[in-house]
């Protein structure tokens, strides 16, 4: 059986009181979640975020990108790069 993943905290972008959220507590929000939001870059550099339809189950998410959008060609560019 696989362990749980232990979080881990940047000093830098972290409050000195901080302390990484347990997996438990993060797997319960991803399973209560209804919508994802997925980050990328740019081809210039800058960001993109946009909400995403979602499963999490058994430890992945599960979801369907939108035909020609900006996330689907980012993913298409990571996968021939």
């Amino acid at each position: 059986m696989l362990e749980d993943p232990t979080g881990e905290l940047d000093a830098p972008f972290s409050s000195p009181a901080a302390s990484a959220t347990s997996w438990t507590e993060v797997d319960k929000a991803l399973r209560a979640a209804e919508i994802f939001w997925l980050a990328t870059v740019r081809p210039d550099g800058r960001p993109h975020t946009t909400p995403l339809i979602g499963a999490w189950l058994h430890g992945a998410l599960y979801s369907q990108p939108a035909g020609a959008s900006a996330r689907s060609a980012t993913s298409a560019r990571t996968r021939t790069a």
